[in-house]
């Protein structure tokens, strides 16, 4: 019925709106400088050891 179908509008609003705020905040904290020096020094090694990196970064 129409309850569905705004409960899905609503809900893939909210999906995409989490999405686009979460890209535009850490372009945002990448522009101004504020991420952990770890995102610019293991670059490279996040390719080769994601897990490593993700354990690092989370702690």
């Amino acid at each position: 019925g129409p309850e569905v179908a705004a409960s899905l509008i609503v809900g893939t609003f909210f999906i995409s709106l989490f999405l686009i705020l979460s890209v535009a905040s850490f372009f945002y904290l990448k522009r101004a400088n504020k991420l952990p020096n770890v995102f610019y020094r293991r670059n490279k090694a996040s390719v080769l050891q994601p897990s490593e990196t993700v354990s690092k970064i989370c702690p």
